[in-house]
């Protein structure tokens, strides 16, 4: 890989992509200072920091997992694909940095516009408030901490299987945006979806099946350690073969591709 060559097209991406990271920072800024500031009008001790703290981290927790389907949203149309493809960079140079921009960067506007937000209301609460003003990132940093806490004694046990599995769902939407041309992101949900239907009643039939070895007499026995390792195994496995796939499937786009599927 040339650094150079590599920094240039991170920087072109940013520049065709600093619309989207503007307008996702100006939603986050909005969730975090807009009801603060009708909150204030209707009453002097309205205080929405710490709802507003988590609608902004699920709306960005749910983009981190969902926002692999838009590092392929650049490449819908012929002129897009060509002007792709005319970069004077190597297709691992143009992946890594389009993927850098629309998961990192976006996932930056985002937290610039939370802390953004946060300052507003913060100086309106002190303006026009009676009481004293409340950080919506204190109350943040509160609630990680509650839910650090909780799992503190079984960090492997829960919160690595957890956390894996987060990136492995982010994992299976970059697959899946690399698929679809049009309509990424409906048919990657609905694909989810199918998806996690036939994975539960997966789990069901196993579950019924130990269930029937427990009730002939065969004693089962599952420690959570095992269960949490296994299931670390499984996930950075998949992850990769999303990744690895993806990742194929950008080197092989052809300028002109199938109205729904990308070739």
């Amino acid at each position: 890989m040339n650094k150079d060559r590599f920094l240039n097209v991170l920087r072109w991406q940013l520049t065709l992509s600093k619309r989207q990271l503007l307008i996702f920072g100006l939603v986050i800024f909005a969730i975090i200072s807009i009801p603060q500031a009708f909150g204030l009008l209707i009453s002097r001790h309205a205080d929405t920091a710490s709802v507003t703290s988590i609608n902004a981290m699920v709306a960005i927790s749910a983009y981190l997992v969902m926002g692999g389907v838009s590092v392929f949203t650049n490449l819908k149309t012929r002129q897009q694909r060509i002007n792709e493809f005319m970069l004077p960079a190597s297709n691992k140079e143009k992946f890594l940095a389009r993927y850098l921009v629309m998961v990192v960067a976006m996932t930056f506007a985002a937290m610039v516009g939370f802390l953004a937000g946060d300052l507003v209301q913060w100086l309106l609460t002190l303006a026009f408030g009676s009481a004293a003003p409340t950080s919506a990132t204190g109350c943040l940093i509160e609630s990680i901490k509650g839910m650090t806490f909780a799992f503190s004694g079984d960090a492997f046990t829960y919160v690595v299987p957890m956390t894996l599995s987060l990136v492995s769902l982010h994992a299976l939407f970059l697959l899946l945006g690399s698929l679809f041309n049009k309509h990424a992101l409906v048919l990657s949900v609905f694909s989810f979806f199918g998806l996690n239907t036939v994975i539960m009643m997966l789990i069901g039939l196993v579950t019924k099946v130990m269930f029937s070895l427990g009730e002939a007499g065969y004693v089962i026995t599952i420690y959570d350690d095992w269960c949490a390792v296994v299931a670390s195994l499984v996930n950075v496995a998949f992850i990769i073969v999303c990744f690895r796939l993806a990742y194929r499937r950008y080197t092989r786009l052809q300028v002109i591709n199938n109205k729904w599927i990308n070739k």
